[in-house]
């Protein structure tokens, strides 16, 4: 997809109407060259009566200019903010699976370098425009003054377009190239950042990590796109070369040999000369389209593994009481590293009921994660079905159905704005939990937004809890929460925390090795080899 049709697509009015602006500034300003050209020649007489000529174009210039950058400019950066919101929410209605598959790196890449790859040119369009539209009147005046001159200026720049397109078409294989290795690259600067400990810790590991990875990414990425934007320069050196080549002939042969007059040309020369900034306007932006194109086609791509509608945010509220939640033959099946490698949970046959505090058990791999997002609504179960009060749960129902849930996950994400309660919430209830959770000194509470620098990973969980209390609702997960807390913290998670929790009618669903804690469980259950067994709470 072009980068005019992808901005314009939706309506091409304001292009129509920018278009005609900017015709109006490239006829005003060739219009000032004539007059500046035939004065030059000769042909008239400087004097003040000019003026009344010179202001009004100069005028029409700078006005119709002007108005049409003004127009272009909005369609662009309001094309851009929705291509941003669109890709956000497209993002966040695709099935968790999907994501996962997809990866985090491409689609980073996507929010951050590509749109900003077409923000940059839908920044120059405006500016590209008005000045295609100056080079056009420039050439309408030239031929004008010289059929001829101007058939050779044409012929030249067709040339020119030829050899530029030619080149321009292995500058953009050269940047998909590129965009290749950013996805790569990227993904080994949070490799640097996240295994930053790993790396540390091993100089063998942290050397390799370097030298095979991040250099040989790093590498790529800058040769194809030094490649790239090499084959653009050569592009815009033959152009530059050419304009060149046909005002020497304009100037020197056609003079000599009487094809046109002395005034004719000086009038073509400074056209020529006038035309030169524009030209070589143009043939700088064009890289940038050509990054936006490569770009585009890589949003377009990541768009089909995407969900096509917009999230749907459920209005029936959750249920105020209900009696059970169920899970009826479920089973979800998932490819590990190799197309041959499935792993199956299931069938799942279990039912839970408000007020108790359940472990989920196993090793790692055993499909505890799995299960727990089968349970979230996160995955949607391949067979069997969930019920929740004898509600099947379809996939009409399921923004309904997440939204009795709350959940703290082991690789959590924590928000600093309270989303999701109501303006002018009472905030009464956080301040003493903070209190309760030993985090008044770390945490500041700001109207609805905390701030919290420096905190440990057992805090920012102290912090997911608190925002967990105060959306209050009916389910509580928490995979492996007490994980990174300090001995005290573990044991009043344990026994003071979830039996309130319970005491309020909530179900507790905990992922949890603390076998110690077992005991406080009304039911232990453990998943291995992706299938779920009730144990018994004596056994360890």
């Amino acid at each position: 997809m072009g980068v005019i049709s992808f901005l314009f697509g939706r309506s091409w009015t304001p292009l129509i109407v920018a278009g005609a602006a900017g015709l109006g500034s490239g006829l005003a300003s060739a219009g000032l060259i004539a007059v500046i050209g035939q004065v030059l020649s000769g042909s008239l007489q400087a004097d003040l009566n000019l003026l009344w000529i010179f202001v009004p174009l100069a005028l029409t210039t700078l006005v119709t200019r002007v108005w049409s950058q003004f127009v272009l400019i909005r369609v662009a950066h309001q094309t851009i903010f929705q291509l941003r919101m669109d890709l956000c929410q497209r993002i966040l209605a695709t099935p968790l699976a999907n994501l996962e598959r997809i990866g985090r790196a491409p689609l980073l890449a996507m929010l951050t370098d590509d749109v900003q790859a077409v923000f940059d040119a839908a920044q120059v369009v405006p500016y590209l425009i008005v000045n295609v539209v100056t080079l056009v009147g420039c050439l309408a005046y030239m031929g004008w003054i010289s059929p001829l001159g101007v058939g050779l200026v044409v012929l030249f720049m067709g040339t020119g377009a030829l050899l530029y397109y030619a080149f321009q078409r292995g500058a953009v294989r050269s940047l998909g190239k590129a965009r290749f290795w950013q996805d790569r690259l990227i993904d080994h600067f949070h490799g640097v950042t996240e295994g930053a400990k790993e790396l540390q810790l091993h100089a063998g590991r942290r050397s390799d990590y370097i030298d095979q990875s991040l250099r040989e990414s790093a590498r790529e990425f800058h040769r194809a796109a030094i490649e790239g934007m090499n084959l653009y320069t050569i592009a815009g050196t033959w152009a530059q070369l050419l304009l060149v080549t046909v005002l020497g002939l304009f100037v020197f042969a056609f003079a000599s040999w009487g094809v046109t007059t002395q005034g004719n040309v000086a009038a073509f020369g400074i056209t020529l000369l006038y035309m030169a900034r524009p030209i070589d306007f143009v043939l700088q932006m064009l890289p940038a389209l050509g990054r936006a194109r490569v770009a585009l086609e890589k949003i377009e791509t990541l768009e089909l593994q995407l969900a096509s509608d917009s999230p749907t945010t459920s209005t029936t509220p959750p249920l105020a009481t209900w009696s059970s939640l169920e899970l009826r033959g479920v089973e979800y099946t998932y490819i590990t590293d190799s197309d041959e490698d499935r792993f199956r949970v299931g069938p799942i046959d279990l039912i839970f009921r408000p007020g108790q505090i359940v472990f989920l058990i196993g090793a790692n791999g055993s499909g505890k994660s799995t299960l727990a997002k089968l349970i979230l609504g996160l995955y949607q179960p391949q067979a069997g079905e969930i019920r929740l009060d004898g509600q099947v749960i379809t996939p009409d129902r399921i923004e309904w159905y997440r939204r009795h849930f709350t959940a703290i996950f082991s690789d959590l994400y924590l928000f600093r704005r309270l989303h999701g309660l109501e303006s002018g919430h009472d905030l009464s209830a956080a301040r003493d939990y903070l209190r309760r959770l030993h985090l008044t000194e770390k945490v500041r509470l700001r109207d609805q937004t905390l701030e919290f620098p420096g905190l440990s990973q057992g805090q920012r969980k102290r912090v997911a809890l608190l925002m967990a209390y105060l959306e209050d609702r009916p389910i509580y997960l928490f995979d492996e929460w007490a994980a990174d807390q300090d001995p005290h913290f573990r044991d009043v998670f344990y026994t003071k925390l979830l039996p309130e929790l319970k005491s309020r009618g909530k179900l507790v669903l905990i992922v949890s090795h603390d076998e110690r804690y077992y005991a406080a469980a009304d039911e232990v259950i453990k998943i291995d080899g992706g299938q779920a067994v009730r144990q018994n709470l004596h056994q360890s």
